[in-house]
């Protein structure tokens, strides 16, 4: 009897909990947008590259309350005339989601950001969401070199690295490289469903995993009492952390020479169409915000002090002006925003909110404009793009 009655106290404590958080608690908004963001409707399914946007839909993100709609190619923003008007300029911006926009409404995307600060310029937002420098090339050559450009900026993230280290595909569109493989998640074992049926149905348990899952030494008890697996290792470490090992395996090495060649590959295409590449660096939020680092690897076997977070940013530096390519790294700009308390990213979230989107905007627009100094490694790049920008922007 005493049994069945700490049992029901325990249910009922347990159903309090729930109900308590359901009021006063947000679950993150990574998880939230995972599960709410509808892919299948977004993209579709392409043989050469995996996915493509669908064309003329409203892409919704119901955690940040944005939107935006697509036009007939499937790129972000109103319809582009392909043909050039002679009084005009074209400047292209290929990347990944943060390019594309994820999380921010029309307007907001650093490529509109730039469009609205350059009046006589078309800005064409050629960035889809899971793309790396291979991709985008290929769509480049597919959709871009159409709209004729003077100036392609190539946004390129730390996880550019990764792709190149496994070719892994972005978890959350890998889904679309092959209709056949939409119904692949019903066979998955019936203890990972139920585990995917509790935390889509239960606050408690969604609380319970995210504190496991950001902080150390809870993994590592529930590690030590068998609640979960050994500690991830660094097949299972965030795409942005791999390339910044201190002690990086040969996957790591490998895929920097795979990269560099990527950029030479996407630079010759561009100048064979007579216009001007930019790169631009998208600093991570781990690089940021030490305590992102701190969550990041809680739930893995490494520890702060193996990553030098700078130094793939540094490599992509160095491999741009090798190759005579403009290149941005706004890292320092991002710190010292985030130094004076601004919020850059959504909040659990790896992606820019309009105010990163923003400040990603001025750096790339005040890099290309600002006069050069020999005091600033960066000024040459500086120097080879400034007539151009100018040009736009007169």
């Amino acid at each position: 009897m005493a049994f069945c009655v700490m049992c029901v106290a325990t249910l009922g404590g347990l159903g309090l909990v729930e109900v308590i958080l359901r009021i006063a608690w947000t679950p993150p908004a990574d998880d939230r947008a995972i599960h709410s963001f509808d892919y299948a409707r977004t993209l579709q399914y392409d043989a050469e590259l995996g996915h493509i946007p669908r064309p003329g839909i409203v892409v919704e993100y119901p955690p940040y309350d944005a939107a935006f709609s697509t036009n007939a190619l499937g790129l972000r923003g109103p319809e582009v005339r392909v043909g050039r008007a002679a009084d005009r300029q074209r400047i292209i911006v290929l990347g990944d989601s943060f390019a594309w926009g994820h999380g921010v409404s029309t307007g907001e995307a650093f490529a509109e950001v730039i469009d609205s600060a350059l009046p006589r310029a078309d800005v064409v937002n050629l960035g889809v969401p899971g793309y790396d420098l291979a991709k985008s090339l290929v769509y480049y050559e597919r959709i871009g070199r159409r709209f004729q450009p003077d100036l392609v900026i190539a946004s390129l993230c730390q996880n550019d690295f990764c792709v190149a280290i496994d070719q892994h595909r972005d978890k959350r569109t890998a889904r679309f490289d092959n209709p056949t493989t939409a119904s692949a998640s019903s066979s998955a074992p019936a203890s990972r469903r139920l585990k995917h049926w509790v935390r889509d149905h239960s606050y408690l348990y969604r609380l319970l995993q995210q504190a496991t899952n950001t902080n150390k030494s809870l993994a590592r008890m529930a590690v030590s009492i068998g609640l979960k697996e050994e500690l991830a290792g660094f097949e299972l470490l965030d795409d942005n952390l791999r390339p910044a090992l201190i002690d990086a395996p040969p996957q790591v090495i490998a895929s920097q020479t795979a990269v560099r060649a990527q950029l030479l590959a996407l630079r010759d295409a561009i100048r064979a169409d007579g216009a001007v590449m930019l790169v631009g660096l998208i600093p991570c939020i781990q690089a940021i915000d030490a305590k992102e680092l701190e969550k990041s690897i809680a739930y893995t076997r490494y520890e702060a002090t193996d990553f030098d977070l700078d130094a793939p940013m540094k490599m992509l530096v160095r491999y741009c002006e090798e190759a005579d390519i403009s290149v941005v790294n706004p890292t320092d700009a991002f710190r010292a925003a985030f130094a004076r308390g601004e919020s850059l990213y959504h909040p659990g979230d790896h992606h820019f909110n309009p105010a990163g989107h923003a400040l990603f905007a001025k750096c790339i627009l005040n890099a290309t404009s600002s006069s050069p100094t020999t005091s600033n490694p960066e000024n040459a790049s500086r120097a080879r793009n400034k007539a151009t920008t100018q040009q736009l922007s007169q």
